[in-house]
């Protein structure tokens, strides 16, 4: 048995063990996997002798573009190297199973249906164990667990399959039963697409079709009647705020780091809620649109180049043999149009391996012409340990650094060790600057050591909001407690600044820099900083006993009393009401501040308030 397959079957056998293992998304099971895929992938590029076809260097040409992205974008850094290498690992899985003999993809693809069927069973215990549906057995989504499901539906029409004999529609039926569970959406269509190409073409096909659409449809409407997913109906506006990100960025896309950092900007609007602004964008809910976002057009284009020459090898073989690809591929199609997973590895994983063992690439490396890989074996040596390194770089080494951090109990000297094993660890230094932020008194010692965290994070994290208004308000505290210094008084503005660009319609650090200015004495500017924070978001209480003291301030009374009644107002919304963090955020108000701004309005001259903000 040649490296390559045995790399191919250790890889399937891997992603085997990541899919038991709840996806391998804790820090110590994905330090455990991606280590050891970093091993398998080196070890099979030192053995590698294969070229590799139009298809795959198209590929790879996207993962090239994302490195592109991700250095210009500068949003973050570590989200940016795990991303694109979790990426890395899926072109290498995909890459190694198509170039395996046909006995190695085979094995590899028992593996994968394997793992299929364990989540399947996994779905289906934890929805009778529970008893009620809708829950992703061992995955805590379950559009994730469905993802991991649809390489059964395929085995009826493989060659494993066929070794099953009368068994072979099993794990297609246990498939079909985890996704009924599930009730998920894009699952049920993908049982329908798979019926609209396994059955064989005439009337078979179409009554087939029509009894798994109908059967869909009903599970579906069961769904939506007994189980209302919000979700569902905000996917179209998803859709239209990415799209409009992918337009403002249409070459370089905003960076295959973390998307949050970027959907900032185009937060949707609940006006029916209490908080408008509440739900940011944290996937694409489509793959095919999280690349268009994430790297563009260009990014984009090369990917689909490089599906377009896939399925057209597929189409070159047999019926026999392509049916069972043909089915995987128009599930995963589904699948990919309706959710994002390019931020699930074991989720890109197991569909590399089942495309990957689906569609060899012997036929196709046999009629392109194209060079061999150089066959000395320093040469080989050399390409195997720089891969390794990249995959523990980019996936192991974040994961360790994780497993120290949240393992662990916080401290500064632990948020050093956790930055020593990996540089670009951001959450550590974040932590530590609201640490010294809680601190009830400063001197230069802590505002020196609390000003050099924040500056850190910023550099680590430069797309995070939160960050940005941590450094201004470290500098604003500088500013409150040591004297108003040049540098102090410009950082605090600039870090507000940069934090409401980077999160325009939360009002937290409007009122911030509000503050800040009415404390540096330019009243009429905090006034309208504190009414952009209460256009964002109306229910704003804190925002509108904040106007309600600049009013009074500025000599208008009645202004301030009206402020004060739309304060009274918002914070009435909430009684008797099941409100979320973020709500609960925005109606809160330290009863103080409304008692001392009663009792001024009410009674005679304004006295400011002894921490000199509302």
């Amino acid at each position: 048995m040649r490296g390559t397959d045995r790399a191919a079957i250790a890889a399937a056998a891997l992603v085997l063990v990541a899919t038991a293992w709840g996806g391998a998304f804790a820090p110590t099971p994905r330090l455990v996997v991606t280590a050891a895929l970093a091993v398998i992938v080196g070890w099979a590029a030192a053995t590698w002798r294969d070229h590799l076809t139009t298809a795959e260097w198209l590929g790879l040409g996207v993962l090239g573009w994302a490195v592109v992205s991700a250095v210009v974008a500068k949003r973050y850094p570590m989200g940016a190297k795990e991303t694109v290498t979790t990426w890395l690992a899926a072109w290498a899985i995909l890459v190694l199973a198509r170039h395996s003999g046909r006995k190695a993809r085979g094995a590899a693809f028992a593996l994968v249906a394997a793992g299929a069927g364990l989540t399947a069973a996994w779905v289906l215990g934890a929805n009778l164990a529970a008893g009620a549906l809708g829950l992703g057995g061992m995955y805590r989504n379950p559009n994730v667990a469905i993802a991991l499901v649809i390489p059964a539906l395929a085995v009826p029409w493989s060659d494993v399959g066929r070794s099953l004999g009368r068994w072979r529609w099993l794990p297609a039926l246990l498939a079909t039963a985890a996704i009924a569970a599930t009730g998920s959406r894009a699952g049920l269509l993908a049982l329908v697409a798979a019926a609209a190409v396994a059955f064989p073409r005439g009337r078979l096909r179409w009554l087939g079709l029509a009894g798994t659409a109908a059967g869909a449809a009903a599970i579906a409407t069961w769904r939506f009647l007994s189980h209302p997913d919000a979700l569902a109906w905000y996917r179209p506006a998803i859709w239209r705020a990415v799209g409009s990100l992918t337009a403002a960025h249409p070459v370089l896309g905003v960076g295959p780091g973390w998307l949050e950092d970027a959907t900032g900007v185009v937060r949707l609007a609940r006006p029916e809620a209490i908080a408008i602004h509440q739900h940011v964008i944290g996937s694409a809910e489509s793959t095919v649109l999280g690349l268009a976002v994430r790297t563009g057009i260009v990014g984009a284009a090369l990917a689909a180049a490089a599906i377009f020459l896939g399925y057209w090898q597929l189409r070159r073989q047999g019926l026999e043999q392509r049916r069972a690809g043909v089915v995987a591929l128009a599930a995963l199609a589904v699948m990919a149009l309706f959710h994002d997973f390019l931020d699930q590895g074991v989720v890109l994983w197991t569909w590399a391996l089942l495309v990957g063992s689906l569609l060899p690439a012997t036929g196709q490396i046999q009629a392109e012409s194209a060079r061999r890989w150089p066959a000395r074996p320093g040469v080989r040596l050399a390409a195997g340990l720089a891969v390794m390194w990249l995959l523990l770089w980019g996936a192991a080494e974040p994961a360790y650094a994780r497993r120290l951090w949240w393992e662990g109990t916080s401290s500064t000297d632990l948020a050093r060790t956790s930055l020593r094993a990996d540089p670009w660890f951001a959450e550590p230094a974040e932590w530590a600057t609201r640490h010294l932020l809680a601190e009830p008194r400063w001197g230069w010692e802590t505002a020196g050591e609390a000003l050099s965290w924040s500056r850190r994070a910023t550099a680590l994290h430069g797309g995070s909001a939160r960050v940005w208004s941590n450094y201004g308000l470290v500098n604003a505290r500088i500013v409150e407690d040591l004297g108003g210094w040049p540098d102090a008084i410009a950082g605090a503005r600039k870090g507000y600044r940069r934090a409401t660009e980077l999160e325009p319609h939360l009002p937290w650090s409007w009122l911030r820099w509000a503050q800040l200015e009415r404390m540096l004495g330019d009243s009429s500017r905090a006034l309208e900083l504190a009414q952009r924070a209460v256009r964002e978001e109306p229910h704003f209480v804190r925002g509108w006993l904040f106007i309600s003291r600049v009013e009074l301030d500025l000599g208008r009374s009645q202004a301030a009393r009206d402020a004060l009644e739309r304060a009274r107002d918002a914070a009435r919304l909430g009684a008797g009401r099941r409100l979320s963090a973020y709500e609960r955020d925005l109606l809160e108000a330290p009863p103080g501040h409304v008692r001392e701004l009663e009792g001024v309005l009410g009674e005679g001259p304004v006295a400011a308030p002894r921490d000199g903000n509302p």
